[in-house]
Parts: C-alpha cells; structure tokens; sequence
C-alpha cells in the first residue's frame, strides 16, 4: 500500500473519530441539561462533561440496542394486533394495540385499528354502559388519529361511520363525509355515506342528490343499482 492510500485511511479513521466525539460531547451535553439546566455553571462542570463523555462512549451501543428492540416490539405487537383482528378477537387485539402505542404513541394507524376494535367489541356487548363506554373509546381514537394525520381518509370515513350508524349523531359526520370528498370526489363509498347521513338528518333532497350523483359516476358500477332502489324507497316514504 502506497504512503497516499494510508494517507487517506488514517484521514479517515481520524474523521470518523471525530465526528463520533462530536456526537458523544452533544450527547453529554444533552444529558446536563436533564440533569441541571444550570450545570454549567458549577464548579467542576467541565469534569462532568469528560465523564458522561466516556459514559456515552460506553453505553451508546447498548442504548442503541435497547431503542431497536423496542421499535421492533412496538412492530410485533402491531402485527399480533392485525393476526387478532383477521380473527374477530377484538378484546385481544385492543390489548396488542395499546402495547403499541405505548412504543409508538404518534402513529396514527395504530389509532384507526384500536378504534375500529373498540367499536366491533362494543357491538358484541349487552350492557349498554360498557357498550357506549368502548364506542366513546372508538371515537377517540379516531379524533386522535385525525389530530395526528388531518388528511387520513381512513379515520374520516371511519369516525363518520361510527357518528351515523352507532352513536346516531349524523350532523357529527357530515363535515367528516364532505371534507372526505373534497379530496376524493369520486369515492363512491363515502357518497354513500353522504346520502345516508343526509337521510338520517332529515335531508331527503340533499340525500336523493347524491344517490343521484352516484348513479351518474361512470365508476359507480353495479352499486347504481343500489342507488337506484334506495332513491326509490325515500320517494316511496315521501308519498305516505
């Protein structure tokens, strides 16, 4: 090996070195904060930073470690919650997703799926305070799941159904339908629900118009049908 070439490793050892040096002392740095905003103004701080410099030498590895084990956990549980939801074993994939989020607190899939295992469960249940307790917990965390992701089609349609069909709040879920297909027109499933939300609300016109729409979407397919016949029940319901 010519003098350049070993030249050019031991620069980049040494660059290497340095910048993982760099990345210990703001570690250290970071962890006198934790331990008093006013540290550095001690006497013998400086001796303090050398020590947790060493000390995050040390341990960064192992912390490394820790932190990927969790993340793969929080990935297991989240895959043992889905494994439970393939088989309507709602009360154990609750169990799996709160682990989860626990990992993963700001993932707002994690939100969708333990609303939509709250509100199936609920649906299993007889008494009727434990029953709305579990749809309430299904609504919140749709609300957190749109907190988290303002645009997430899943949790507008979902939180919208839940607020027409189970908790029989319509007005609640006409904003949610109409943002929905601001973005996607063309939805028909959200059109839907639009209409029976306009229905349940008393909105027979606003309702006829979007079965209307439906059965003019080229997209629509053999779901005009459908749209077809609930059109015709609301103008026979209108004529008694």
């Amino acid at each position: 090996m010519n003098r350049m070439k070993k030249n050019m490793i031991l620069l980049g050892c040494a660059l290497a070195l340095a910048s993982c040096s760099r990345e210990n002392e703001q570690i250290a740095a970071r962890v006198l904060e934790l331990e008093s905003p006013s540290y550095e103004a001690q006497p013998g701080a400086e001796a303090r930073i050398a020590e947790l410099e060493k000390d995050v030498a040390e341990y960064k590895k192992i912390v490394e470690e820790k932190v990927n084990a969790a993340d793969t956990l929080g990935s297991y549980y989240k895959m043992l919650a889905l494994a439970y939801l393939d088989k309507s074993m709602y009360g154990k994939a609750l169990e799996a997703l709160e682990e989860a989020i626990r990992i993963h607190p700001e993932q707002h899939g994690l939100f969708i799926y333990r609303a939509i295992s709250a509100a199936r469960l609920a649906k299993a249940l007889r008494d009727e305070a434990e029953r709305m307790r579990y749809m309430q917990s299904a609504e919140e965390s749709y609300l957190r799941a749109i907190a988290l992701e303002p645009g997430s089609s899943q949790a507008l349609y979902g939180l919208a159904i839940l607020y027409t069909y189970e908790l029989d709040q319509p007005e609640n879920a006409l904003p949610l339908v109409e943002k929905l297909l601001r973005k996607e027109s063309r939805n028909v499933d959200a059109m839907f629900l639009l209409a029976a939300t306009h229905y349940r609300m008393g909105n027979m016109e606003a309702a006829l118009e979007t079965y209307d729409k439906i059965i003019a979407t080229s997209n629509a397919g053999t779901r005009r049908d459908e749209a077809k016949k609930n059109k015709e029940r609301i103008l026979e319901e209108a004529m008694f």
